[in-house]
């Protein structure tokens, strides 16, 4: 069966409810268009990232959102920041190659909310998929 491996970014509540949701997708969505590989977590306060790695089940974690968008083995990257990092994170993920899974409000600017979009259509002509605070499955079903 097919594997998706995430990288989380941001494990507060949203992180929490989105790593709970990785990991019984497959139990929702049998059979299983592919299954969510819980691969690191990222928070900006170290405690809180290695609390959440093991709690969640991850197999890393990191305080850099940066780590997981450069690492080659991160197919999904789960935004769940608070909104005025969204778009960074999610322009740099989709120019990485990533698939992206952004909590909603999209962004905080219309600003950013264009660029996201614009980003986002660029990533599809290359297979990726964008969608904000979606479930996994309409990107699993479409890889």
């Amino acid at each position: 069966m097919k594997k998706l491996n995430v990288g989380l970014v941001g494990a507060g509540f949203m992180g929490k409810a989105h790593s709970i949701g990785y990991s019984d997708m497959p139990k929702y969505f049998w059979p299983a268009p592919a299954v969510p590989v819980l691969k690191t977590i990222c928070d900006i306060v170290p405690e809180i990232a290695a609390d959440a790695k093991e709690r969640f089940g991850f197999e890393k974690c990191c305080t850099d959102w940066r780590d997981i968008v450069n690492d080659p083995e991160i197919d999904v990257v789960s935004i769940c920041t608070p909104n005025n990092v969204h778009a960074e994170i999610a322009i740099a993920a989709l120019n990485a190659g990533k698939h992206v899974l952004c909590e909603k409000p999209i962004a905080s600017t219309l600003e950013d909310a264009k660029a996201m979009a614009e980003a986002a259509k660029k990533a599809a002509q290359r297979g990726k998929r964008a969608n904000c605070s979606a479930m996994l499955r309409s990107i699993t079903s479409s890889v």
